[in-house]
């Protein structure tokens, strides 16, 4: 789950091509920006909120989760599953949360300059 498009296409992009990647980011998203949110009507920041509830469902029953610890939002998927095939994106924090992900005898490894 994101808010940023920009993220899914990255990681479509680094991930092996069998994995389904799913998200209902819209593409034109490009973040939370707190001061745009406040300008919305209630039935907007309603519907944010169901969608956020949506992801974490769908994030918590997938077969793996991978993500950024430095999120909340994943943060609490990773506690929902008891960390149970969770992976982090975070560089920093991989010692602590994450095992090397292994897929058909491939190690994903993500090499970008951003980080996530």
């Amino acid at each position: 789950g994101t808010d940023d498009y920009t993220a899914v296409e990255e990681f479509r992009r680094q991930c092996p091509q069998h994995w389904q990647v799913i998200t209902s980011c819209p593409e034109k998203k490009r973040g939370y920006n707190q001061k745009i949110m406040e300008t919305q009507a209630a039935q907007v920041i309603n519907e944010e909120h169901l969608n956020t509830l949506a992801d974490v469902a769908v994030m918590v029953s997938a077969q793996h989760f991978v993500g950024c610890y430095s999120s909340n939002i994943s943060q609490v998927v990773g506690q929902m599953r008891s960390n149970k095939n969770c992976h982090t994106l975070d560089r920093h924090l991989r010692h602590c949360h994450s095992v090397p992900l292994h897929t058909e005898e491939r190690v994903l490894r993500f090499n970008t300059s951003r980080e996530f």
